[in-house]
């Protein structure tokens, strides 16, 4: 039997005992292979205790570093049929191996794969510029449903666009795309700017679809135009900026009129403008897990 104990050859708990059994002795040596139900690497102490024609023997032994090793051997086999490691832990048995660069473990009953680590279908920003192990650049390849199952299953036709292709399916296209998430949000106090209301909600596109872009209100004054005395705008230390400029076209009261002004509209005089809207970024690849 086996037993644990901290300090005494004599005492302690049984964990696990087998026989009889029948051996043959050769110059006063027996052989006999144990199969302890129990894992051996929980407990920092083991004993065995043997008894032969009803006469146990003492001292116990304790259990070196051999047995672990044997038990560490037995435990972890290598399927030569699937190429799997299969994992015995007591009673319990499980498969570890990989597919298409992803690490999974498996039970036997056919239950499928259960992946390690990152699941399919999960978008990282990388800032570099080789695509790593296991991943596909977002720039909207089409792939068979056959050769990448999982992602498949994560992301289905989500990406496709309306279009169809037999066995396909099409990855995220990102390229040059903030991403945003999904639904909607309606702001708040917890929001410290004052120019946020209570009432705003921000909605996102359906998943999967392209939004396009668009800017918030920009305000200007347009105010006496006729007795503007020249083309500066109101100064920022009395009045907000403003997106309207004046210029003079003509003086004097011909026909009894009063000096007239064109107004000009220049966005640029309030906030930085280009040729899209875009907040101040870094460029970064995303890729997609398969």
């Amino acid at each position: 039997m086996l037993g644990e104990t901290a300090n005494t050859f004599s005492s302690g708990t049984m964990l696990w005992e087998t026989g009889p059994r029948t051996v043959v002795v050769n110059d006063g040596i027996f052989v006999s292979t144990l199969s302890p139900t129990i894992e051996l690497g929980t407990f920092p102490d083991l004993w065995l205790e043997i008894t032969i024609d009803n006469k146990t023997l003492s001292p116990r032994e304790k259990i070196m570093a051999q047995a672990y090793a044997l038990h560490s051997q037995s435990a972890e086999l290598l399927s030569v049929s699937s190429g799997e490691i299969q994992v015995k832990i007591g009673t319990s048995t499980a498969f570890i191996g990989i597919s298409k660069n992803r690490l999974y473990v498996k039970s036997p009953t056919p239950l499928g794969n259960e992946y390690i680590g990152v699941p399919a279908g999960t978008v990282i920003a990388f800032a570099g510029s080789n695509i790593p192990v296991g991943y596909f650049e977002c720039k909207g390849d089409w792939k068979f449903i056959a050769e990448y199952p999982e992602l498949y299953s994560a992301i289905g036709s989500t990406y496709n666009d309306g279009e169809s292709r037999s066995g396909q399916f099409r990855l995220p296209d990102f390229r040059g795309m903030f991403l945003r998430g999904n639904g909607s949000y309606k702001d708040g106090l917890p929001i410290p700017h004052p120019s946020f209301s209570t009432s705003t909600i921000y909605v996102s596109a359906p998943l999967g679809s392209l939004q396009g872009d668009s800017i918030r209100g920009i305000y200007g004054v347009v105010a006496n135009v006729q007795s503007q005395q020249s083309a500066t705008v109101p100064t920022p230390a009395t009045n907000p900026p403003n997106v309207f400029t004046s210029v003079v076209r003509y003086t004097g009261n011909s026909a009894g009129g009063s000096p007239a002004y064109d107004l000009y509209f220049n966005a640029s005089r309030v906030v930085p403008t280009s040729n899209e809207n875009i907040p101040i970024n870094y460029s970064v690849n995303y890729y997609i897990k398969y």
